[in-house]
């Protein structure tokens, strides 16, 4: 039974616990999104251990820390009283820019190491730490691996931080004999995803791509923290990677995130346009208008991906190249 840690405990959390306790309860039936996964049911999947800087989250148990604002996800299950405390987390860089004017940070995440996560990791029998942190915020992603490296656990980034594609992250992690996954995890139905979609269709279809814009906005913490050209870099980096070998280098390419809108809470909306030219240099062009949910977009493909890190620290061996790019926007692929 894989016990897992999260770390950060916003609406991407949220979703994932009420997943967790939906598929446990029967409420929800999770659809695998990638093969080879049978071996770890979603019903194993137990939460031991959860981090945070803001005073509202910490020291209250997880299920009732996922629903406190600035959280603002829809609450589709209730959650059994059985979750841990939330303990303070690292500060370093996450809470920078617009974040700073909506997180309460506790006075001891200022003080709080990478030593002290890898003790309650420890001590929380983790296998899996899940990482859920703000784009931009490097070195707090780099203090949680260093601290699953401490405590012999295997660590999935959902964040856009440079971790599963830096070699030098990989290796540490293979010669502790753990596993590291990244980099961004993709959305359900996200726009990104749907982009993908796509351009392939179009690369089989031998049409030649002349310019693509995909532009986002939501009303979520994260768009807000996206508002900082400096944080949102890393995220315009991962959308780049996904959708760039699906045209040529001539290819305009302009991707979003675009601005937050506080009315739309945790909804995003994605607007997507192609143009080109296909048989005969016949011109062509297509727009797509994508709204969802932003949050629960992302708990089916965290689900599945700490399945897949369990999976793999148990010995068993999977099509990496096949299943991360299901599973990240910039996975990092193991060298050939």
């Amino acid at each position: 039974m894989p016990n897992i840690a999260v770390a950060g405990i916003g609406n991407c959390s949220s979703a994932l616990v009420q997943a967790l306790y939906g598929v446990s309860s029967g409420t929800i039936v999770h659809t695998d999104l990638v093969p080879g996964l049978d071996s770890v049911p979603v019903r194993d999947l137990r939460i031991t251990a959860a981090f945070d800087v803001d005073a509202r989250k910490v020291g209250i148990p997880l299920e009732k820390a996922v629903f406190v604002e600035p959280n603002c996800t829809t609450h589709y299950v209730d959650i059994p009283d059985q979750l841990p405390v939330v303990t303070v987390g690292p500060l370093a860089d996450g809470v920078r820019g617009p974040l700073s004017g909506v997180v309460q940070v506790h006075d001891l995440a200022h003080r709080a190491t990478a030593a002290d996560v890898a003790a309650e990791l420890r001590n929380s029998a983790v296998d899996v730490l899940v990482v859920f942190l703000p784009t931009g915020a490097q070195e707090a992603a780099e203090l949680y691996a260093e601290a699953a490296l401490a405590a012999g656990c295997s660590l999935v980034n959902c964040t856009p931080a440079l971790l599963g594609r830096s070699p030098k992250w990989r290796e540490r992690f293979q010669n502790r004999g753990t596993t590291l996954l990244g980099d961004d995890m993709k959305s359900h139905i996200g726009s990104t995803t749907v982009h993908q979609a796509l351009l392939s269709a179009l690369k089989t279809q031998g049409v030649t791509v002349n310019s693509t814009y995909q532009l986002n906005i939501g009303g979520n913490t994260d768009f807000l923290n996206l508002r900082d050209t400096g944080r949102s870099a890393a995220k315009r980096v991962t959308k780049a990677t996904a959708l760039r070998e699906l045209v040529s280098p001539e290819t305009a390419m302009d991707l979003g995130p675009s601005d937050h809108i506080a009315q739309l809470k945790d909804r995003k909306v994605g607007y997507i346009r192609i143009e080109g030219n296909g048989y005969l240099g016949m011109p062509f062009s297509m727009e797509v208008r994508l709204e969802v949910e932003d949050s629960p977009n992302s708990a089916a493909i965290a689900i599945d991906a700490v399945r897949t890190a369990a999976i793999l620290q148990s010995g068993v061996t999977l099509d990496l190249p096949a299943v991360l790019p299901s599973l990240f926007k910039a996975p990092g692929l193991p060298d050939r």
